[in-house]
């Protein structure tokens, strides 16, 4: 598979470079009206094509679980579970909706052996997720739902509502995992991953300089400071000084 991705790529950028360099000559030789929309759709095949094949591809790895000799299949094979092999943007959809199924959940205990009454609720939400958990869109998606703060909350959640906390924690760190190693391309996740890593809201402070988030881009140019710094005392220590007024 890598070896067919890396072929189609480098076939779509000679066919681009091609499909010009035709153009400009056909433009120079009085001939600008030559049809090459046969070749464009090759061309258009291939980049609708390319990103679905590296998605497939990242998943076939990610769910190799033969061993490293199978009986009766060639060595390098991995066998994929077509059922659960879902389109970026339909794995997305699904990621979000589960989000909201799992923050709809109330983890609820009556402080009794059994009294968890939500734990099965929570356990079906996390098999689900676990289902896709190396999938980077759709795990992506679910923590971009969610937010930092309450993916956050996650662990303390299924301590408290469910009989299984352990596995259920499990689960959701490895779908964390593919999500922070190949999910920053899915909307919303980067903040989310930039919060959970830093403590701080990607959209605040000084990261809003390489940041392209709307709140960035919305949020007014922090002002400086009123204090100015000027040479320390001899003690190391800086002297802070007025800021100076304008004379009226």
């Amino acid at each position: 598979m890598d070896s067919l991705i890396s072929a189609l790529s480098t076939s779509g950028e000679v066919i681009r470079a091609e499909v010009e360099a035709i153009r400009r000559l056909a433009a120079g030789t009085g001939m600008s009206g030559i049809d090459l929309q046969a070749i464009g759709r090759i061309q258009a095949w291939i980049d609708r094509e390319l990103p679905e094949l590296r998605r497939r591809n990242r998943l076939a790895k990610a769910a190799d679980l033969l061993p490293a000799w199978a009986p009766g299949l060639p060595s390098g094979l991995v066998t994929i579970d077509e059922s659960t092999l879902l389109s970026a943007g339909e794995a997305r959809r699904q990621g979000e909706a589960l989000a909201a199924r799992f923050d709809a959940i109330h983890p609820g205990n009556l402080g009794i052996p059994g009294g968890k009454y939500n734990s099965d609720k929570l356990a079906a939400v996390i098999r689900e997720l676990g289902a896709h958990e190396h999938d980077a869109d759709y795990t992506a998606a679910f923590f971009a739902a969610l937010g930092a703060t309450k993916s956050l909350a996650i662990p303390a959640k299924l301590r408290a509502g469910t009989d299984d906390p352990g596995k259920a924690i499990d689960t959701i760190s490895r779908a964390l995992g593919t999500a922070v190693r190949e999910g920053g391309h899915v909307p919303g996740f980067a903040e989310v991953r930039y919060e959970l890593a830093t403590g701080t809201p990607l959209s605040s402070g000084l990261p809003c300089r390489w940041a392209r988030s709307p709140a960035c881009a919305a949020r007014p140019a922090p002002r400086r400071a009123a204090t100015n710094w000027r040479r320390p005392r001899s003690n190391g220590s800086p002297v802070a000084s007025a800021p100076k007024r304008s004379a009226n």
